[in-house]
């Protein structure tokens, strides 16, 4: 039977135990925690590295990387309809809702690369909603956030250039999905 304790590590908070295992199941991180945003997209994850004081670090895409063995803070968003947060070897799922921030944390135990998916379908390309999740050592996550904080490469090739503007079009068409579509103009013919 779950129960409500006072936590020792955490000022004015809770944490739930399950008394048959004897294992917690939620703390709140400490306040020091590593932050991460994660916003749920159609149909993709937008992942955001916060320093201290809230502000961007790094950004990624369909990719999350995490040290092991440190007390994670996801701050979950969605920026149009209802997604879930799973990992299923790390954790339960964890809805997202437009407009609602839900926040949860995590420890990865071992290093590794595990697959996360939506877990609440969320239009027709649902299916496509997976992301990697990768657990690292810390001194291997360090090296990769200080390489994810550098400038990114922009390649100037005509195909490169097409690519990001069917990427931006596809995103804007994909952030408003309450219009209805707009019918085609005809060209002088009936």
């Amino acid at each position: 039977m779950p129960a409500a304790l006072f936590c020792p590590f955490s000022n004015d908070s809770f944490c739930t135990l399950q008394f048959s295992i004897g294992r917690t199941l939620y703390a709140p991180p400490p306040d020091d925690a590593l932050t991460i945003e994660v916003v749920g997209k159609r149909w993709w994850w937008e992942v955001h590295y916060l320093d201290q004081d809230g502000n961007r670090i790094a950004t990624t895409a369909n990719e999350l990387h995490v040290p092991v063995g440190e007390t994670i803070r996801l701050l979950l968003k969605s920026d149009n309809v209802i997604h879930s947060f799973w990992v299923p070897n790390i954790q339960g799922k964890t809805d997202m809702m437009p407009g609602q921030v839900n926040v949860t944390s995590l420890v990865a135990d071992e290093p590794g690369v595990y697959r996360g998916q939506c877990a609440e379908y969320c239009g027709a390309q649902h299916a496509l909603m997976a992301f990697l999740f990768v657990a690292e050592t810390p001194d291997e996550f360090a090296d990769w956030l200080e390489h994810q904080k550098q400038p990114a490469v922009t390649l100037e090739t005509a195909q490169a250039v097409q690519g990001r503007e069917v990427f931006l079009i596809q995103d804007a068409l994909a952030a408003t999905p309450f219009e209805e579509p707009r019918p085609m103009a005809r060209r002088g013919r009936i």
